[in-house]
């Protein structure tokens, strides 16, 4: 981070996606315009962006370290682990940029997808501190429109250790790849099919589309009949289980290996999974690329465990029952409340303890689990996330949440 700010590579504009900096006078400012308060959580801080509102955020760590590197969604909110550093980040894009096959991102681009070159200046940059053999395979990745395996060239990339969260998640998508991938709610209606209630299961598990729906979907989307049955859920679910063996804040991992035991009749796993993934933030679910939203609100974790126990009424929740107790018996705005309510006890005991290391993750959860009920609910919660962390002795915690506090306040206001 010293080399970024000091070689002043900063100034320079990349050819992929993420290749606009941010200028240090920026970051400086009392009230950085790239931070979005109250959406952004409080922890970040923008760095490099799109042109369109996403933005690859550092995360700042307890250490004052930069933990790891995001990429956080304008659209919704959510993020996604880019690399555990700078350099991975930026690797990790020139290497999705050259994986064969259908791009994923998070929704319908705003502009043409970009395409990061070889000669791009921040990789250039980031080269400096990757090791050879990285920057050698990045090198030898074939064009993006080839025919290679995207998969052998992903397990290629994992052994070299970097930026393993993001690819074990493009390696989750690749293995569930299908042309249903394609569907629209336009080609749906065409063919009579429900979006909410069918679609959009048949787009996450091939195995729930009826056999006589596959002809018709084949013929519309101009594919082969037994390319609707090559997703690989065992593979799927074991790059979920590497990347929960590395970390358990992830919804979309949680959510891929709870569903791959569940429908191979491992109920006691899918249910382990499903509710060690009940307080993971919201915002890492990745449901439109995992293809795990659907119509009802909350998260896709609670909703597998309320359908599990209601047709199994001897199924227990290991994991964090005064939390599925708040979930489970509350709905719509009430849910909310009730969730924000159970971090809201939690950090004010932590508090109350002098705990303030503690209390910091449980105050960020009281808005960035299911969220607010509104954007001007977040002003003095701010604040009193920065008060944790800089009382846990946390400073580069305390400094970002101030300074997001600060936003807010330049924004809406004081809040309540």
């Amino acid at each position: 981070m010293q080399d970024w700010f000091d070689s002043e590579i900063w100034r320079q504009i990349g050819t992929g996606e993420f290749r606009t900096p941010l200028a240090p006078e920026t970051l400086l400012e009392p009230c950085p315009e790239p931070i979005w308060p109250g959406f952004m959580p409080p922890d970040v801080l923008p760095l490099i962006g799109n042109e369109y509102g996403d933005w690859l955020c550092l995360r700042v760590g307890a250490d004052d370290s930069v933990r790891e590197v995001v990429y956080w969604y304008h659209g919704g909110g959510d993020w996604i682990p880019w690399g555990q550093t700078l350099p991975e980040a930026i690797a990790f894009q020139m290497i999705r940029d050259s994986l064969p096959g259908r791009f994923y991102r998070h929704a319908d681009p705003a502009e043409p997808i970009r395409l990061t070159k070889p000669d791009d200046p921040l990789f250039q940059w980031a080269s400096k501190f990757l090791p050879e053999a990285v920057i050698h395979t990045i090198a030898a990745l074939p064009d993006a429109d080839s025919q290679a395996d995207p998969l052998a060239r992903i397990e290629d990339l994992l052994k070299l250790d970097i930026a393993t969260i993001p690819l074990h998640a493009e390696a989750i998508l690749r293995a569930l790849d299908s042309p249903l991938r394609t569907l629209t709610p336009g080609i749906a209606n065409r063919l009579g099919i429900d979006w909410g209630q069918e679609a959009l299961l048949w787009m996450f598990d091939h195995k729930t589309i009826p056999e006589n729906r596959i002809a018709d979907l084949a013929k519309e989307l101009g594919a082969a009949e037994s390319e609707f049955q090559q997703q690989d859920w065992d593979l799927a679910g074991r790059h979920a289980d590497k990347v929960l063996a590395e970390r358990s804040d992830l919804g979309w991992a949680h959510h891929t290996a709870g569903w791959q035991a569940e429908r191979n009749g491992d109920l006691q796993t899918a249910v382990k999974h499903y509710s060690e993934s009940l307080i993971s933030s919201s915002f890492t679910e990745q449901g439109v690329r995992f293809r795990t939203h659907g119509k009802e609100e909350g998260k896709f974790s609670a909703r597998r465990l309320l359908q599990i126990t209601n047709q199994n009424e001897t199924v227990e929740i290991p994991q964090h029952q005064p939390y599925w107790n708040r979930w489970s018996q509350t709905a719509g705005e009430k849910r909310v409340q009730a969730v924000a309510a159970h971090w809201r006890s939690a950090a004010q005991q932590a508090v109350a303890a002098g705990q303030h290391a503690q209390a910091y993750p449980m105050l960020i959860n009281i808005g960035w689990d299911l969220g607010l009920r509104s954007v001007r609910d977040y002003g003095p919660l701010l604040w009193e996330i920065a008060t944790a962390a800089e009382r846990a002795g946390q400073a580069a915690r305390a400094a970002v949440a101030a300074t997001h506090a600060r936003c807010f306040e330049a924004r809406y206001g004081s809040g309540n």
